[in-house]
């Protein structure tokens, strides 16, 4: 998945526009820490600012999201991302 990330952002895909949604969050810090040290390397062409721009959460955290912009409102755990995510939907919900 990292290799695919790097290679979309490399051909100029808008980091903003990507979403990567994991099974547990222990993946998606994995995740990001990969893309970290890509943006470390000199050979790559990565942002670290990139990074933080694209939207890498758990599927049922952004699933949470969704609903939330959708209308429903749930009393659930806040793991700290949510301002990200719904920054993220609102960008990319259709009318």
């Amino acid at each position: 998945m990292t290799e695919r990330v790097r290679h979309l952002l490399e051909t100029g895909a808008n980091p903003e526009s990507i979403l990567i949604c994991t099974f547990s969050t222990k993946a998606a810090d994995e995740l990001k820490d990969r893309l970290i040290d890509y943006a470390l390397d000199e050979n790559y062409t990565i942002q670290k600012t990139d990074i933080n721009k694209m939207q890498i959460s758990t599927v049922h955290s952004f699933c949470m999201t969704l609903l939330k912009v959708l209308g429903y409102n749930f009393d659930v755990y806040d793991d700290g991302y949510s301002e990200k995510r719904l920054l993220f939907v609102y960008k990319h919900k259709m009318n």
